[in-house]
């Protein structure tokens, strides 16, 4: 036994120490001598709207809204934005209804591919992103990943962490869409399941109804760095997106407040809502003509010389 003790002794004295191991990187502070000596943040956002600070490069993202709320229209205008990415959109609609959205928009994304996903097994759409070469993976909506309980954190967390882990091997921005409980809390506490859904991306964006305008939207969010402030935005005639002020929005609702079922004067209506007459005069015209307020003489008659006169619409 002694033999086999000090041939161990002698085995364990003839081997090569143990490289001791190297400290560790600073990396953190490296990061922030190579901005400040090459003067490019690394946060790097995707326009939206011409905007940015939303979608984040290599990132993974929710966006929800009320079904039938416009999101994936906001989403492939959004697209149409970056010609130089490459995108895989994982889609539950069918062929045929992104046939009538291409025929609807004046152009498309450049490098697109829509793989129809409807019917699937969450392990084949996961294979399919894991095997994408491009930059871009959107997810549309997580109904399609067939999660058995949306209300189950832990649930919710395994169906979306893998597709989260593989993007971020491959360094490449993922975007879920997914659905709010329409007429709920905001913020993300209006989101259909689990709280798992908003925790676990890097960034929440969120849309809204605006009052009295069906073809305005409010994208709100929140993001685990930095705050996601509010752009407003309308849908154009032709499909696309136009990003509003939202000073305009407000000037409105200041315009409409004043309003009571009672006719005013214009002037009146500039004193209340203390905006200037040109303002004002805009906004009650643009308001009449989508019926939301009435004119004394009504729109389409001659004014000319008249005093006019408005009052909230009488249903």
């Amino acid at each position: 036994m002694q033999d086999y003790e000090e041939a161990d002794q002698l085995e364990l004295e003839l081997a090569e120490p143990e490289e001791p191991p190297e400290p560790e990187c600073d990396w953190f502070g490296i990061l922030q001598e190579s901005v400040k000596a090459n003067g490019i943040s690394p946060i790097a956002f995707l326009p939206v709207l011409g905007a940015e600070g939303y979608i984040r490069e290599n990132r993974s993202h929710l966006l929800a809204s009320y079904p039938k709320g416009g999101k994936t229209e906001l989403m492939v205008n959004i697209l149409m934005e970056w010609p130089q990415e490459t995108i895989l959109y994982i889609t539950e609609e069918g062929r045929e209804t992104w046939m009538d959205r291409a025929f609807e928009l004046p152009k498309w994304p450049n490098d697109m591919l829509v793989w129809y996903a409807l019917g699937k097994k969450g392990d084949e759409i996961l294979s399919v992103v894991e095997q994408w070469k491009g930059t871009v993976v959107v997810i549309d909506t997580l109904k399609i990943l067939g999660i058995e309980n949306e209300n189950d954190a832990a649930v919710v967390q395994a169906a979306l962490a893998p597709f989260i882990a593989a993007c971020r091997r491959h360094k490449q921005t993922l975007i879920f869409i997914h659905h709010d409980n329409k007429g709920s809390a905001k913020g993300g506490r209006g989101i259909a399941g689990s709280h798992a859904f908003v925790g676990i991306v890097d960034i929440f964006l969120e849309l809204d109804e605006v009052s009295n305008r069906p073809n305005m939207r409010l994208l709100k969010g929140r993001g685990k760095i930095r705050n996601i402030r509010e752009l407003l935005y309308e849908r154009q005639d032709d499909g696309s997106m136009k990003a509003m002020d939202a000073a305009i929005l407000e000037h409105e609702v200041a315009v409409v407040n004043v309003l009571t079922d009672d006719w005013q004067i214009t002037v009146d209506i500039e004193k209340s809502a203390d905006l200037s007459k040109a303002t004002v005069q805009r906004h009650l015209l643009k308001l009449a003509e989508r019926n939301v307020i009435e004119r004394d003489p009504p729109i389409g008659e001659e004014s000319k010389g008249k005093t006019l006169r408005w009052r909230r619409r009488q249903f």
